[in-house]
């Protein structure tokens, strides 16, 4: 079997092994979209992009078509290949076809399902209505002008009503996934030794104003709904959402980086 290096690391490989394969089966992360291991090799989305090092300079190259040599070293998340790999995301993202034959062939396309991280949810929505992104999870503030202009559908609520400005929008909960909730929500908070007193005259104020109808109109025109309450009942509902969260962050495996 033999013994290359990927990020320095030694690792053995199968005869006739690519370096994609070698590098998954030994725990290195490599993107892939086009690449199925039932399938033969296309090459087409080149995100697998890598760094073979050598003597007097290396190259990038693909590695579901590269085969595994003896000694070769191989980068997996160097400088060169990060900013080709953003390159090649650019352009995947805004040509890949939505019946991409690969993907039909495989029953699977991980690029469409793949996260596109912008910086906040109104340039996401801007994404979207322009056609750059195909899908959008997000708050209703962000969308509200779009989705009163047409410019983008909404499938679905993630609360467990309907919103009143989208009272003909179905939440996801009717649409067949019975208890889904998912929400973003904002609070009040103060530092951790503010007296007692101080925090139940501040809440009270706050919950005041929350009730005021005025305000609960403005707030749903803008696609919110008013909480309020007392701290207690909102100490107990960040309690329940650090539950309910943290048990799916820990069944996903999800990680800040």
């Amino acid at each position: 079997m033999p013994e290359i290096f990927i990020n320095g690391v030694a690792v053995e490989a199968r005869e006739g092994a690519t370096v994609l394969e070698t590098a998954l089966e030994h725990g290195f992360y490599i993107p892939y979209f086009c690449w199925h291991p039932n399938l033969s090799v296309h090459g087409n989305c080149r995100i697998c992009t890598v760094e073979v090092e050598a003597d007097g300079g290396g190259w990038l190259d693909i590695a579901c078509n590269m085969p595994v040599s003896k000694g070769m070293r191989i980068l997996t998340d160097s400088e060169k290949v990060r900013a080709r790999r953003k390159q090649t995301m650019q352009f995947l993202t805004l040509n890949h076809p939505v019946d991409c034959g690969i993907c039909d062939k495989a029953g699977e396309c991980m690029l469409q399902d793949h996260h596109v991280a912008y910086n906040g949810s109104p340039p996401a929505a801007t994404s979207l209505a322009a056609g750059d992104t195909q899908a959008l999870m997000t708050v209703a503030p962000a969308l509200l002008p779009m989705i009163q202009s047409g410019r983008v559908k909404l499938l679905g609520a993630t609360s467990t009503k309907r919103s009143e400005v989208l009272k003909d929008v179905p939440t996801l909960a009717e649409q067949g996934y019975p208890g889904f909730e998912a929400l973003a929500w904002n609070g009040l908070f103060a530092p951790a030794g503010t007296p007692a007193e101080l925090v139940r005259k501040i809440a009270a104020d706050v919950d005041a104003v929350l009730r005021d109808p005025a305000v609960r109109e403005a707030l749903a025109k803008q696609g919110l709904v008013a909480g309020g309450g007392t701290p207690a009942e909102f100490a107990a509902f960040i309690e329940a959402e650090s539950r309910k969260w943290g048990a799916i962050i820990r069944d996903a495996g999800i990680t800040l980086d």
